[in-house]
């Protein structure tokens, strides 16, 4: 695990085979790239950059570190150096925040060997380690990887092969195994997604209505998309006779170049508008975010302004402040652009 995705350079997110013998040759699927290009690509194409999350039970596979903690492993992977490393970087931590290992180091090619290898440091328990690994083989099809790893931590010197699998878009399967023998430590890593950490406290899954003086009905329905990684937004206009008018869509997801949860909205007169959360707050079951949003009607009138969407329990309120539109010099008047919309099954 730690060293799961840890050590073995930037090769956690890759793939897993069939487990070497102690013998070092490898699996007929498994190749060695040819340069480190090859490598590189392989590694962005498959989306194996960004930052990973695994959680479990440690087991009795490194020195460094006791088995049957409860952890989490937060690990990164990023291109550096002009294009010519790979650096990773992880902390695995107790639930109450506690240290159990950190460390860093870089992938790169071994021009004297003509392989992918590299070089890891870091502390498990508050004591040093350091390690090496050299890239077995991958196989693209199977999205399967394999390294040889080398660490010495608390005077000792021990060989492992690491495997790691594409199992999806979002996870890895890993296993760690000392080739001297004994179980592996068998992990799953997920590709960690910000939103979560506001859907879960702001859920407006599920369908929203309103009431509109004509006897329509405006109707908002959000739905988790993309393994969670955006929730999209549809409304429509259920009129009296039962006809229906698609008016507007919507999309919110974490910009990840930006470091912010954002949206997009888009209505049937033509306009759109991209917004940023700028806060988000709870108090038992409210919850409030605050969006600054920018754009244009379908005119080409830019717009801008402050929308607050408070999540009541099976009420969600929309309100809007500091409007300004750029054919006109005075604020727009919102005094009365505020809705509120009721929690509903789905039709």
């Amino acid at each position: 695990m730690k060293k799961l995705a840890l050590r073995f350079t930037l090769v956690t997110l890759l793939m897993c085979g069939a487990i070497l013998s102690g013998e070092e040759k490898p699996a007929p699927n498994l190749v060695p790239p040819a340069s480190w290009e090859e490598w590189r690509d392989y590694r962005q194409r498959g989306g194996d950059l960004g930052s990973w999350v695994a959680k479990g039970k440690t087991e009795a596979i490194w020195e460094g570190i006791p088995a049957g903690l409860e952890y989490q492993e937060t690990t990164t992977w990023e291109i550096i150096n002009g294009g010519d490393r790979i650096r990773r970087s992880h902390q695995m931590v107790t639930e109450d925040g506690t240290i159990i290992s950190v460390g860093s180091g870089n992938t790169y090619w071994d021009k004297e060997s003509g392989t992918v290898r590299t070089l890891y440091a870091g502390y498990d328990m508050g004591k040093p380690f350091t390690g090496h690994n050299t890239l077995i083989g991958y196989d693209k099809l199977s999205g399967a990887v394999r390294w040889k790893y080398t660490e010495t931590s608390h005077g000792k010197t021990t060989d492992y092969l690491i495997d790691v699998t594409r199992t999806n878009r979002n996870t890895r399967a890993s296993s760690v195994r000392k080739i001297a023998g004994g179980d592996p430590w068998n992990s799953t890593l997920t590709r960690v997604n910000p939103l979560v950490a506001l859907t879960s406290r702001f859920n407006l899954v599920g369908t929203w209505q309103r009431d509109l003086p004509d006897g329509s009905r405006h109707v908002m329905a959000y739905t988790l998309a993309l393994d969670g990684r955006a929730l999209f937004r549809q409304d429509r206009q259920i009129k009296p006779d039962g006809s229906v008018e698609q008016i507007a869509a919507g999309a919110m997801w974490w910009n990840a170049a930006r470091g912010k949860v954002c949206t997009h909205f888009l209505n049937s007169y033509g306009s759109s508008f991209m917004g940023e959360m700028v806060s988000f707050t709870s108090d038992g079951d409210t919850a409030t975010q605050v969006l600054r949003a920018r754009g244009s009607t379908g005119a080409g009138v830019g717009v801008s302004g402050t929308v607050t969407r408070v999540l009541k329990g099976d009420t969600l309120e929309f309100h809007y402040v500091d409007v300004t539109r750029q054919d006109q010099t005075s604020p727009v008047d919102t005094s009365e652009s505020s809705t509120t919309f009721t929690r509903v099954k789905d039709d």
